[in-house]
């Protein structure tokens, strides 16, 4: 498993804090430029708080103008974010001790001019949020710090190493025109934690 850390990158819309109406803005297109990355996770980083498991980072390449016209034409739209506690294993599969994933969902309000922001945790609600500027919107829909994902077992052994596994989902997508498919990012590993040591953090990029 490699581990993904990478340096979030600025878009051309950062610090303008403008409400979105067409009369105000400058074009989704000037501030949200084509992205020529492939989206990724990136900067990944957990601690223990106790058996939770506490995790940072971002997702990078995955905002643009089409995205924004999405939102402000009041179609909900976001990210879900998969998370998989695993046990590494050399020679075989990763073992899967926990699933669990997190939705983010923003919705314009064309009267107020301000973008609503919900967060589910394994679809229960754990946040909302209401934003007005650019800048704001990319950050709730991308990045997250020291947010409780999952929690090691009751059972687990003080000595086994853990990594946290997370994607994002993308999108819909099709096979050869005709299959269903979700697109997504690749799958970014934290560095190994367990509940004997100090936990060990990706260095900052």
């Amino acid at each position: 498993t490699v581990d993904v850390v990478a340096t979030p990158r600025p878009y051309a819309g950062d610090d303008v804090d403008l409400a979105p109406a067409d009369t105000d803005r400058p074009p989704l297109d000037a501030v949200f430029a084509e992205n020529v990355d492939e989206p990724a996770i990136g900067a990944l980083q957990v601690s223990l708080d106790g058996r939770q498991v506490l995790a940072s980072f971002v997702l990078e390449n995955a905002v643009d103008a089409a995205l924004m016209r999405r939102i402000d034409s009041g179609l909900p739209s976001g990210f879900t974010y998969d998370l998989r506690l695993v046990v590494p294993r050399r020679r075989w599969f990763n073992r899967t001790v926990v699933r669990s994933a997190i939705q983010v969902t923003a919705m314009y309000n064309a009267v107020t001019r301000e973008y609503l922001i919900n967060i589910k945790h394994d679809g229960t609600l754990v946040e909302s949020r209401v934003v007005r500027a650019w800048d704001a919107l990319v950050d709730a829909l991308t990045r997250f710090e020291a947010m409780p994902v999952v929690m090691l077992p009751e059972t687990a052994d003080p000595a086994t190493r853990y990594r946290l596994r997370v994607r994002a989902q993308l999108g819909a997508g099709t096979t050869w025109y005709v299959i269903p498919t979700t697109e997504t990012t690749d799958w970014a590993a934290s560095m190994p934690l367990r509940l004997d040591a100090e936990p060990r953090i990706a260095p900052a990029p």
